[in-house]
């Protein structure tokens, strides 16, 4: 598929393809292979070859079964991007990496957006990939900025709400009042513009009066909203434990300010106990 995703060509139908080599195998469920392709053609209307042990397929069948799902779903994603606001008016479209050398995605690119909108192809896109790779890791700060791949967050309890919170996430305080488990708090969403110098900080208290430390767990998920830690998808990726004494003290004395800031393929976890100044740090992977 490397190879034809490169030479593939409109123009050009009468190319066929050997994708798949099949070595000595000769059956499919009790079938002989060349009697299952048969079948399967006659099923899906397709042109699929055998010989010398490679299925071959023809340049029509490749650009129908294999490349325009993935035209499709390239073309949906794009769209779902020129409708968000910090792309109003966007008058570039940029292919790079391996797969901007196929003939067939430049045109259908090409031919798929508002003309007011230009495709721009370097003459190396593969090329393209490796030099922003080389350039990032000589210096982080010549990219300037980047989108959060996933939403990042930290466990938290908060005061229960009925036909809002689960049920199940109800746990009562030492003090008698209900509040909602396993919340999760989010800092950065997934497709928030990230600078180098991106940092958000967000207050908390302690859950009960007696409590001498608190254990932020930090969650990354690969969705923009999300609610609870325990949600699927939701992955934990790291954490890091603060002491707050001065146990009797008002909450309000008793505050830890939680600092992520987002730095290239990591994020730097920063807790602070406001009263003294005491802070806890960590660094975590969230790709």
């Amino acid at each position: 598929f490397e190879v034809a995703k490169r030479v593939i060509k409109m123009d050009d139908p009468d190319t066929a393809f050997k994708l798949i080599n099949l070595g000595a195998i000769q059956s499919d469920c009790g079938r002989n292979l060349q009697e299952a392709i048969t079948k399967w053609n006659s099923d899906h209307g397709t042109n699929f070859g055998f010989s010398k042990g490679h299925i071959k397929i023809s340049n029509l069948d490749m650009r129908r079964l294999f490349f325009q799902p993935l035209f499709d779903k390239i073309k949906d994603h794009v769209d779902q991007l020129l409708l968000r606001k910090e792309l109003e008016g966007c008058k570039f479209i940029f292919l790079v990496g391996g797969f901007a050398q196929c003939d067939l995605l430049q045109r259908f690119v090409e031919k798929s957006f508002d003309a007011s909108i230009r495709v721009c192809i370097p003459a190396r896109p593969g090329f393209s990939i490796l030099c922003g790779a080389v350039y990032y890791g000589f210096d982080p700060a010549s990219i300037s900025s980047r989108i959060a791949p996933v939403t990042l967050g930290v466990n938290k309890a908060a005061r229960f709400i009925n036909g809002v919170h689960d049920p199940n996430k109800r746990i009562v305080k030492k003090d008698g009042t209900v509040h909602c488990n396993d919340l999760l708090r989010i800092f950065y969403r997934k497709g928030d513009q990230l600078t180098q110098e991106s940092g958000i900080t967000q207050e908390f208290w302690p859950f009960d009066d007696d409590q001498t430390f608190i254990c932020f767990t930090i969650f990354s998920v690969d969705a923009s909203t999300c609610m609870y830690t325990t949600d699927p998808g939701v992955q934990e990726i790291g954490s890091l434990t603060i002491q707050i004494p001065d146990v009797g003290r008002p909450d309000s004395e008793r505050a830890i300010d939680v600092n992520i800031k987002v730095g290239g393929i990591i994020a730097e976890v920063e807790a602070t106990y406001c009263r003294t100044g005491a802070k806890v740090k960590t660094v975590v992977d969230f790709l």
